[in-house]
């Protein structure tokens, strides 16, 4: 919950999924600042949720880019690395080898999920591949975000305005979303806007009316569901654990549900179902 500076209470869910095989940092920088710079948005105050979840997104490149920015994810970085903790998939360091290329906003970012309700109305802003879906109780899904993919026809034209191109669904070869928070290489042409940029950091910022009959809302990366199963089926097996198992916590039914769509045998699905996966569920409405 945030305060809400003249309105009633205000919920924030967010989350951030780290773009393999880096990118645990910037989605901890973004975490960590997110919520207390939306509070400090002007917008937000006014109660212009649309236009302050969408700078404050801009803001947080902009904080990534500074030299506090910098300092403060180095930092991040030796946590982690003091842990023991590298992201899947990260090069390992061979002896004699050349050093890895540097963890930074320059190198890696992030995707990002952000749902706020206030009023029963649900703001959704997306940055990147990550779904906000709404189910209703008879199971039927409401997609709220659209993926940002190089291939898609609006996105595929800005690359190119910008002087880059799609190569094999991937902005110049790379990165296999358009949007990110962090990928600061991509952001460096200055005759240009945030949004103008090969990678964007703008979210598309949607609102809903949490009507009658709608109960959960689901957020969660593309590996939850661009896996083994549909979205349909994603959703529909929420509600049926939900019914299965009333008593149980919402985490309970998370571990179900990445359960259900992992893959039980990357070699025989072709790596479907083996992405990284992150999944918040939420309880809006029943008895």
């Amino acid at each position: 919950m945030l305060p809400s500076s003249g309105f009633s209470t205000v919920t924030v869910v967010k989350l951030f999924a780290a773009i393999l095989p880096v990118g645990r940092d910037v989605a901890e920088f973004v975490r960590k600042h997110f919520p207390s710079e939306l509070l400090k948005n002007s917008a937000y105050r006014s109660g212009n949720f649309k236009q302050a979840l969408s700078t404050t997104c801009t803001r947080m490149d902009a904080m990534l880019r500074s030299e506090l920015g910098r300092r403060e994810l180095r930092t991040i970085v030796k946590g982690f690395t003091s842990q023991h903790v590298s992201p899947v998939g990260s090069p390992k360091k061979v002896p004699g080898s050349p050093e890895p290329p540097a963890r930074d906003a320059f190198s890696e970012g992030c995707t990002a999920n952000v749902v706020l309700i206030h009023n029963r109305t649900l703001y959704s802003a997306n940055v990147g591949d990550s779904k906000t879906v709404l189910i209703a109780s008879n199971g039927v899904a409401v997609e709220l975000t659209k993926d940002h993919k190089p291939g898609e026809e609006g996105e595929a034209a800005r690359i190119g305005r910008a002087g880059g191109s799609v190569i094999n669904g991937r902005v110049n070869g790379d990165l296999n979303v358009s949007r990110t928070l962090g990928d600061l290489r991509y952001k460096s042409d200055k005759s240009l806007g945030a949004g103008e940029q090969l990678i964007s950091p703008l979210p598309d910022v949607t609102a809903q009316s949490l009507a009658d009959g709608i109960e959960y809302v689901l957020i969660g990366s593309d590996g939850v569901f661009g896996g083994t199963k549909s979205l349909q089926e994603v959703t529909e097996f929420v509600t049926k654990d939900r019914r299965a198992h009333p008593e149980d916590e919402l985490s309970g039914t998370v571990e179900r549900l990445l359960d259900f769509v992992i893959s039980p045998n990357c070699v025989q699905t072709g790596g479907v179902g083996g992405d990284n996966m992150t999944c918040i569920l939420l309880r809006v409405g029943g008895p």
